[in-house]
This record gives structure tokens, sequence and C-alpha cells, in this order.
């Protein structure tokens, strides 16, 4: 991809589309910037699409500093940290629970 356009997502979502003709993929994960959510769903419809957890990690960190010294952003950050380590089926919803009770 020579860049991150709507015109050039675009165009490489069309040559993906027309490859895998009707097959369609069983969803999408991206950084969650606006050409890729909006050609993702152009080219194939209502599939599931989510962010990219490195990505949320990333946010995240930019915006809750390290060495913060509010205990509340000290708890969101290990709490965003942690979004990747989840291992089991339970894991997601004690990662919720977290994040709501915070």
């Amino acid at each position: 991809m020579a860049s991150e356009t709507y015109e050039a997502i675009g165009r490489d979502c069309k040559a993906l589309a027309d490859r895998l003709e009707r097959h369609l993929p069983m969803g999408a994960v991206s950084d969650w910037k606006g050409a890729i959510v909006s050609s993702v769903a152009s080219y194939f419809g209502e599939i599931p699409h989510q962010r990219c957890l490195a990505h949320v990690v990333r946010q995240a960190k930019r915006l809750l500093p390290l060495n913060s010294p509010f205990e509340a952003t000290k708890k969101l950050r290990w709490i965003a940290e942690n979004i990747t380590v989840l291992e089991t089926s339970r894991d997601p919803t004690v990662w919720n629970t977290l994040l709501v009770r915070w």
C-alpha cells in the first residue's frame, strides 16, 4: 500500500475483494482509521471489524502518563495494558468488569 488515503485503501480492498470473489473474510482487524473502516464496510459489508489491541494499548499509553501522580490514571493504564494478555474465555469478562468498576 503506497499510502493510507481513502483512495489507496479503497483500491487495495477492491483488489482483495476481487481475488476473494464471493468468499468474504470472517472479520477484519485494523488501527480503526476512517479510511480502513469505510473501505472494509464498502467492500466486505457487515463483517465483524475490531480495533487492533496493540493500537488500543498504544493510544492508552499516549493518553495516560506513565508517571501520573493520580491513582485512577495508574489503574486505568494498568487495565489498558493488560488487554493483550487475556488468555482464557473468562478473561475478557474479568477485564471488562475491571474497566467498568474503574
